[in-house]
């Protein structure tokens, strides 16, 4: 159970400087995710024992997390769309719970083929670790001076940013998954880590 000792130290050093810069209580941060924590556990157990599978549950309860973040308390269909205003924190959030395993990955995980991005080849997960800190900083600017609330945001502007919440911020938690998953797949599929049995054992 190192990794899961590791992924809840790893969620706790991102929780606390998030909620201060959130001002938010670590209370309320925490309201209605008992269920998904107990969820990560069963997967972690999982993961000592059939380590391909554990991973993927991880990623699926984190995934399933982000959904049940995505529409709290929608009633219709205009409000959904709405919704998509407050995205980009609710991602910023959704990442203090999914980074640490997504760096877990990255240590871990076969790099995969690179892709070119200018003169450098970098590996997907690379790729996606600097879109994830540029959405997450998006994120917080946008809590900060995009509000509804602030009289400079107009209405249009309103939509506008409700519709890239939903273009952005909204698939990103399963790319992320889909990015992590397959590094760490290809990884099982050729050589072990060295410690008994490795991340990879079936």
């Amino acid at each position: 159970m190192v990794l899961a000792a590791l992924y809840a130290l790893g969620v706790a050093a991102l929780l606390a400087p998030f909620a201060f810069l959130a001002d938010w209580d670590l209370r309320d941060l925490t309201d209605g995710l008992i269920p998904f924590a107990i969820l990560l556990g069963v997967a972690f157990v999982v993961l000592a024992v059939a380590r391909r599978i554990g991973f993927v549950l991880l990623w699926l309860v984190l995934v399933g997390l982000w959904v049940w973040l995505l529409v709290p308390g929608v009633s219709d269909l205009s409000t959904l769309l709405y919704s998509g205003i407050v995205h980009p924190f609710k991602f910023a959030f959704w990442s203090v719970l999914a980074a640490p395993l997504f760096i877990m990955t990255t240590v871990f995980a076969d790099a995969g083929t690179r892709t070119r991005v200018g003169r450098w080849s970098l590996p997907p997960t690379y790729i996606i670790a600097v879109l994830w800190i540029m959405l997450v900083s998006a994120g917080f600017i946008l809590r900060d001076y995009g509000h509804p609330h602030f009289p400079w945001v107009s209405i249009s502007a309103a939509i506008t940013l409700a519709t890239l919440g939903w273009l952005l911020w909204a698939p990103m938690p399963a790319v992320i998954a889909a990015v992590a998953v397959r590094a760490f797949w290809r990884r099982s599929r050729g050589h072990e880590l060295p410690d008994r049995g490795g991340l990879t054992s079936a």
